[in-house]
């Protein structure tokens, strides 16, 4: 063991840092004992970069989340956009006059076809990838990975 003068041990004093979140960053300082053994300092500097790497996936799980919660209320808003883009084209036909089964014009039909695309590409795309983002920070973070 290292010798005390005035009651403190000689250390090394380290400081780390990383990207915490997307918009942040921690700092941890931390000192080791002078007369560690370099492999045993070097387990504990990883296990104080794995907590900073830790806290970073926690950091990013919530913005998933919220990305996640975002896309579905982008799914739900894009539904109803389509049936008061429909709704308004039967109105407008049936006051129009016109006979037989609906059936919209050229831009109503593109309409109709964006917004059934963009809801397919969050349904099939974006959710799921959140979803699978996710479960695996949640199995990172438990320590399940």
């Amino acid at each position: 063991m290292a010798e005390e003068k005035n009651g403190v041990a000689p250390a090394f004093v380290f400081r780390l840092g990383g990207q915490v979140g997307p918009n942040n960053t921690m700092e941890v300082t931390f000192g080791v004992p002078a007369d560690m053994l370099p492999a045993d300092m070097d387990r504990y500097i990883d296990k104080v970069r794995e907590r900073l790497d830790r806290q970073n996936e926690i950091q990013i799980l919530e913005s998933a989340r919220i990305q996640l919660r975002n896309a579905e209320k982008q799914l739900a808003d894009e539904r109803e956009r389509r049936a008061a883009v429909e709704m308004s084209a039967r109105e407008h036909w049936a006051t129009s006059g016109r006979k037989g089964e609906f059936k919209p014009t050229g831009s109503q039909a593109a309409s109709f076809d964006n917004h059934d695309k963009n809801a397919k590409r969050l349904i099939e795309e974006v959710i799921p990838q959140f979803q699978a983002t996710i479960a695996e920070l949640e199995r990172k973070i438990n320590g399940d990975a």
